[in-house]
Formats: structure tokens, C-alpha cells, sequence
């Protein structure tokens, strides 16, 4: 961003990030946790960015709701186990005044016991005075917008908002989708407090519109100079990727991958690795930091990985290298590992 990069891709090529793996594998909550760390590490006061709050965007409503019930509820949980703490520290410390009183005076125990109620009230109320968030898992209706005078779970602004791309919107495919989907997203998606946007996994038609929409009204190049922000895209998995995205930039992409043995032309079942008294196969990991090239790194006998060739980021699209060029980089190391082991 520093570098005026304003449309930029993380990749994080794990099924639990990726929503196209489908709900039984994609974890919502988990690629969400990811981007608002993300988020706090851009709105670090160190970070020379001048960022307050970045919109962290999911697909759906429904998904935002969700994730932000179990969001609240680790904070109010935290909270509470900050206050018992405080708690027991505050109760030694009145027993430590008691033993080292330097005029031999004591408390009645009543009075301590009294004490003790009132400092353990205070901290009750303190807890009992944040709402629990209301529950919507039976409503269609977006959750109401928090205020400063509305009860919250934390009493310092997180650098994150979660929400969502087309909220509650019910858009049915068919030729009025392109005009609802852009309706939905212009009226809840961006707020004027987001300074920057996290787009998290978008994949389907309905992301493809969503996406192009947010990068053409809040991109680089948007009519308003006033409206553009920082755009992160975090597994993107639009397909075609639209032309908005042409000069999006991969920032940090993690592929890990293991090398498979072909399998044998002549009959006979094919062991495991292990059972034919082989290694096992070699693990791969294709690696994106920006401003780095391409990085392969292979681990051939689980003695850890080794650097074996680079791919210029300006030679690559936004995917990084094709895979047969990946796989000649493996077989290369292979060959000269094979050759190195039998010298010896």
C-alpha cells in the first residue's frame, strides 16, 4: 500500500480459507479471523498507513451474523476473565495491607468481608452493564448499527467492522441479478468510516458483480477521489477474473502442495510410500512476499525445506507461476537430490 499499490490479493490456498471447497470444509470464521488480524496489523499506529478501520466483508447477512455472535461472545468472555483477575489481585493485595500494617492496627474481619462484597459489586455490575448481543439466527433483518450510547462488548473501537457484501438481500439468478446484486452492495457494503476494504473469499456470480461494483466505485480508479480506499481481495477465486482486477497485485500467497509418484504401467496394486520401503513424497510450498519473486521451496526427506528456484512477479500473472513449470522445478531438485544421495 505503501507503494501505491491500491488493489491487492492474499492467497491463502487452504481449503478451510476457500469457499469454493463448499460448507462442509470452508470455515467463515476462520478465514474472518484471519482478516481482522490482518486489519489490526494495518491500522498499527507504526505502520504509516493512517488507517483507523477496515471493512472486513463476507458474502451474506447471514454469514456476517454469525460470525460476529461468536465474536462478541470471545470478547465478552475475555472481559469477564480480565475482571476475575483484577479481582483476585485486588483481594491479595488487601490481605498483603493487612499482614504488613506498620501500626499494628487490624481490620475486623466484618470490615474485609464488607470491602471485599462492595469491590466484587462493582465488578459485577461493570459486567452485568454489556448487553449480550440479541440473537438473529430466526430473523431476516439486519442486526441494528451499534452507537457510542448503545452497549458494547469492548469500550475501545476494534480496527475492524465485519459485514457483508449484499446483506440480506434475497437475488435470485436471472437477468435483474446484475442490478440487485449492485443495489445491495451500494446501499450496506461500504461505509464512509471504512478506510480500507478486506473482500473476504468471493467466488460465485454474485461475488464477480459484488467484486467489480466495490473495485469500480472505491478502487483507484473510482469517479469520487474522496471514496477510494485500499482494497484487499483474500482468496480470490473469481474465475474469469474480472478486468477491475487486471492490475491487482499478489502481496502474499502460500500454496502448499505434495509431489504424488506416478503411478506404474504394469499390473499389480500400487503401496504406499512407506510399504514399498520409499520416502515419503516430497513436500512443496510456492511462496509470495511481496515485493519477492516467487519462491519454491521443496522438503525431499523431511529434513526441511530447501529454496530450489524463483519466478520473477512481473513474469507471473496474479496466480503466480503455471503449475507444469512448478513441477519441473520439483523434478529438477528430485534428480539432483537422487544424484546426490547415491555419490554418497
Amino acid at each position: 500500500i505503501r507503494d501505491g499499490k491500491k488493489v491487492l490479493c492474499v492467497d491463502l490456498l487452504l481449503p478451510t480459507y476457500d469457499a469454493s471447497a463448499g460448507d462442509n470444509v470452508y470455515d467463515e470464521v476462520l478465514a474472518v479471523e484471519f482478516c481482522t488480524a490482518l486489519s489490526a496489523i494495518l491500522c498499527q499506529e507504526d505502520s504509516g498507513l493512517n488507517l483507523k478501520q477496515c471493512a472486513v466483508l463476507v458474502d451474506e447477512g447471514k454469514g456476517e451474523r454469525a460470525v460476529k455472535r461468536l465474536f462478541d461472545g470471545r470478547e465478552k468472555q475475555r472481559l469477564e476473565e480480565e475482571s476475575r483477575r483484577q479481582a483476585e489481585a485486588n483481594t491479595i493485595d488487601i490481605d498483603d495491607e493487612e499482614d504488613e500494617d506498620e501500626d499494628g492496627e487490624t481490620l475486623f474481619s466484618d470490615d474485609v468481608d464488607l470491602f471485599r462484597q462492595q469491590l466484587s459489586s462493582s465488578w459485577n455490575d461493570e459486567i452485568d452493564t454489556t448487553t449480550t448481543p440479541p440473537s438473529y439466527e430466526n430473523n431476516n433483518q439486519p442486526p441494528p448499527e451499534q452507537t457510542e450510547t448503545s452497549s458494547s462488548i469492548s469500550s475501545s473501537s476494534p480496527p475492524y467492522r465485519i459485514g457483508s457484501r449484499i446483506g440480506d438481500a434475497q437475488i435470485p439468478d436471472g437477468p435483474d441479478m446484475f442490478e440487485q446484486v449492485m443495489k445491495a452492495v451500494d446501499n450496506q457494503a461500504v461505509q464512509a468510516s471504512d478506510d480500507a476494504i478486506i473482500i473476504v473469499s468471493p467466488y460465485s456470480r454474485k461475488d464477480m458483480i459484488a467484486v467489480r461494483r466495490i473495485v469500480s466505485r472505491f478502487g483507484p480508479s473510482g469517479p469520487n477521489s474522496y471514496e477510494r480506499k485500499p482494497i484487499i481481495l483474500v482468496n480470490c477465486k473469481l474465475n474469469p477474473l474480472p478486468q477491475e482486477l487486471n492490475r491487482a497485485e499478489t502481496v502474499y500467497s502460500l500454496l502448499p502442495l505434495i509431489a504424488r509418484p506416478k503411478a506404474p504401467s504394469g499390473p499389480g496394486p500400487t503401496l504406499p510410500p512407506k510399504e514399498n520401503g520409499m520416502p515419503p513424497p516430497p513436500k512443496i510450498v510456492v511462496l509470495r512476499r511481496y515485493p519477492d519473486d516467487w519462491e519454491v521451496f521443496v522438503d525431499a526427506d523431511g529434513l526441511g525445506f530447501e529454496l530450489v528456484d524463483k519466478a520473477q512477479a512481473n513474469q507471473c500473472g496474479p496466480k503466480g507461476p503455471p503449475m507444469q513449470w512448478i513441477s519441473g522445478c520439483v523434478q529438477r531438485h528430485m534428480t539432483f537430490k537422487l544424484g546426490k544421495n547415491s555419490r554418497h
